[in-house]
C-alpha cells in the first residue's frame, strides 16, 4: 500500500483543511494505488473509487492487491466500473450521498476530459461535496505561459464555484513554465 507514483502524494493534502475527511470519491482510479493506500494509512476514511475502463479495473483487482485491500479495510474501499462524469451528474441530482473530498486523476493522455474542464463540472462537483469539503484534481501542465492555458482553464472554471482555489505543485523547484504534475485543490464553502 505504498504509493507508485510522487504526484500521488499531493492527493493527501486533502487532511490540511479544518474540515475532518470521512468519505473520499475516487475518480479515474486506475490501479487503485492510492485508494489502496488511502483506507491502508487512514482508518477514519471510506473512499469509493471509480474506474471508466474495466479492462484497466480487472488488472487492478487481479495484479495490484484491490481485492485483498477490499477486505482489509472491512469494504471501507469500494470499487466500480463507472464513468465519473455520468456519475457526479446523477449523484448531483440527487440529495442521497456527499463526499468529504473528491480526488480527480481522470485523463486521456495527459488531457482531463473536455467535460470536466468546464463551470458545469465544478458546479456539479461542489454539490456533491459536503460543506467544506474539498476537490483536489491531478493536472499535468506549466504554471505560466503558452503551456499553461489547460491549467488557466481549469482555474477559471473553480474559482465560478469554489471559495478557495489553489495549485500545488509537485516539485516547486521545476521551471514553471514547463509541465509537470500539479494539483488544483478547490475547497467548497
Amino acid at each position: 500500500n505504498q504509493l507508485v507514483f510522487p504526484y500521488l502524494e499531493l492527493y493527501d493534502l486533502l487532511f490540511e483543511a479544518a474540515c475532518p475527511v470521512h468519505t473520499v470519491l475516487m475518480l479515474g482510479s486506475g490501479g487503485c494505488s492510492y485508494p489502496r493506500y488511502l483506507v491502508a494509512h487512514h482508518p477514519e476514511v471510506s473512499c469509493d473509487a471509480l474506474e471508466i475502463d474495466p479492462k484497466i479495473a480487472a488488472l487492478a483487482h487481479g495484479c495490484f492487491f484491490v481485492d485483498e485491500a477490499i477486505r482489509e479495510s472491512n469494504g471501507r474501499l469500494q470499487v466500480q466500473v463507472a464513468n465519473g462524469i455520468e456519475y457526479i451528474k446523477s449523484l448531483a441530482a440527487s440529495d442521497n450521498k456527499r463526499y468529504d473530498a473528491i480526488l480527480n486523476d481522470c485523463f486521456s493522455g495527459e488531457v482531463p476530459p473536455a467535460a470536466m474542464m468546464t463551470s458545469e463540472w465544478m458546479s456539479q462537483v461542489a454539490h456533491c461535496l459536503t460543506p467544506g469539503g474539498r476537490y483536489l484534481t491531478n493536472v499535468v501542465s506549466a504554471q505560466v505561459g503558452e503551456e499553461a492555458r489547460q491549467l488557466e482553464q481549469l482555474m477559471d472554471a473553480a474559482r465560478t464555484v469554489f471559495e478557495q482555489v489553489e495549485i500545488v505543485p509537485l516539485d516547486p523547484e521545476t521551471n514553471p513554465t514547463e509541465s509537470d504534475n500539479l494539483m488544483l485543490v478547490c475547497q467548497r464553502a
